[in-house]
């Protein structure tokens, strides 16, 4: 038997032995959450998408690269977190995505991650949902590259069941301290 499952077999035995407070040893735990409004609303997102990316890395007067992708979404069970995987091509570059997005009640708005393949920081996002636009709206803060700080903004303008629209702008020293719009990708749900 490894040290790991030893590990975890004994954590088991003492949570059972000694009581873990939650249902299993009979006492009432904390009340699991469960999904809200805001979280039906994410789950709209599950399926396949096709993306159609166009990115202005040569800044915005230029013409945008296009390239192709596809992204695939799930709600994690229980309801409270939609899970994203995407791939595709940035140029000829490979590039790989996932991310996380769910609704904090207590702070009233929508958050989450993304990681990829292009960067090794993690993106913590937050923002809300205008019902009105049918627009997400989401920020973030991170480094770049070459070190350097940026604030992100991106939203996500639901057009129709089967088309959402992506927009990301960055603002840094290089953009100097305006936002710029970097990137834009447009999802088409695929047919099950």
């Amino acid at each position: 038997m490894s040290a790991t499952i030893r590990s975890l077999a004994l954590l088991v035995a003492c949570l059972v032995l000694c009581g873990s407070g939650g249902p299993a040893s009979g006492q009432d735990g904390p009340p699991i959450p469960k999904p809200t409004p805001e979280h039906e609303r994410l789950a709209k997102e599950v399926g396949t998408w096709d993306a159609t990316i166009k990115s202005w890395m040569q800044g915005p007067g230029s013409e945008p690269a296009v390239s192709k992708g596809v992204q695939v979404s799930r709600m994690m069970p229980g309801g409270l977190w939609l899970l994203s995987s995407f791939e595709g091509k940035f140029g000829d570059m490979d590039f790989h995505g996932a991310g996380q997005t769910g609704y904090d009640a207590k702070k009233g708005k929508y958050v989450g991650t993304w990681v990829d393949s292009m960067s090794s920081d993690i993106m913590i996002l937050e923002g809300i949902y205008d019902s009105n636009t049918h627009t997400l709206s989401m920020t973030s803060k991170g480094v770049d590259p070459a070190g350097k700080p940026y604030d992100a903004r991106m939203t996500t303008r639901y057009e129709s069941q089967d088309t959402m629209v992506f927009s990301m702008e960055v603002k840094s020293e290089e953009t100097k301290g305006e936002h710029m719009k970097v990137m834009e990708i447009t999802y088409k749900r695929r047919s099950k």
